[in-house]
């Protein structure tokens, strides 16, 4: 069995995060609730970005795409509730795979 994860929400990137994210982070992963869904993978295309080489990828089916999304709306909410930061969670996301 392959252990994969999807990233949701870009929290910082840094080499030491300030404490009061981290703090911030544990209390919205406790406060999250989300009943659970598949995350079906079964498309392949290649993502547009500004890159020269354009990845391959397995892409999930609409019903999960809007699954996804409305998780990390949910996770971006809590994070800004308790942070007091604005994350910019108004767009969506494209869950994954990378193959090339």
């Amino acid at each position: 069995m392959y252990r994969l994860h999807v990233s949701l929400v870009g929290v910082l990137a840094a080499d030491l995060i300030p404490e009061r994210m981290v703090q911030a982070s544990l209390m919205a992963e406790n406060a999250v609730r989300f009943s659970e869904f598949d995350l079906v993978l079964n498309r392949v295309l290649s993502l547009q970005n500004m890159k020269e080489d354009k990845p391959l990828v397995l892409a999930s089916n609409p019903k999960s795409i809007q699954s996804v999304n409305r998780l990390f709306q949910t996770i971006g909410q809590a994070l800004s509730a308790f942070s007091g930061i604005k994350f910019s969670n108004s767009g969506s996301i494209t869950p994954h795979l990378t193959l090339v």
